[in-house]
């Protein structure tokens, strides 16, 4: 099998936002458990160290175990929005550099009545493996195919037919064929984010 990282179809599935079966209690719980595993911000977040570089350079090194770290947004935000900021002055703004974690939900793609996994086919490995048989997921719906040039990426949006009209396209279920896989030991990774910002002073005539 040639291994489409992401790319695998689901099977036995119907077009929503998560599967259940069984007694509601009981998948209520199943539920809970993947949400633990799929968003960082769930259960125990990962620690992150922070180091502050320079005190005039105004970079911040941060530190995280969780691949999923990474720098969100930049905001203005008014002073009395933030009533534990210690100022040697008076600010007037505040900006404010945020990061953290994304949603982490696995992305599926439902096309021409099949379900494509956009990405998270190791994360849906990994979740079968620990006997979690039903999670959450993000569905978009492409009503045409013109539209997969907007939602699509690598081998899926290079070669649709293949995993659209072919009789057997890649299935999750290949993972767990000893035929079709390999497993490969990797080196845990961190991830590192750097944030840095430069001032510029300036006097400039008034009106």
């Amino acid at each position: 099998m040639e291994k489409q990282a992401g790319k695998a179809v689901s099977e036995g599935m119907k077009p929503t936002a998560a599967s259940f079966m069984g007694d509601p209690k009981a998948v209520k719980h199943r539920v809970k458990d993947s949400r633990n595993h799929l968003i960082p911000g769930i259960g125990t977040p990962s620690p992150v160290h922070k180091e502050k570089l320079m005190a005039m350079s105004f970079q911040m090194h941060m530190l995280s175990a969780s691949t999923d770290f990474r720098f969100l947004e930049a905001q203005v935000l008014r002073p009395e929005s933030v009533p534990c900021f210690d100022s040697s002055g008076r600010p007037v703004a505040i900006l404010g550099l945020s990061v953290g974690y994304g949603s982490n939900f696995m992305n599926v793609l439902h096309v021409e009545n099949r379900l494509v996994l956009g990405n998270g086919s190791h994360r849906a490995y990994a979740l079968r493996e620990l006997g979690i048989l039903q999670v959450l997921c993000l569905i978009q719906h492409v009503t045409r195919r013109d539209e997969l040039e907007l939602v699509a990426s690598g081998d899926f949006a290079a070669n649709p037919d293949r995993y659209l009209k072919s009789a057997r396209p890649p299935m999750l279920r290949d993972y767990f064929d000893p035929a079709l896989r390999k497993i490969v030991p990797v080196c845990r990774k961190n991830r590192a984010v750097r944030v840095q910002f430069g001032v510029e002073q300036s006097d400039i005539p008034g009106q």
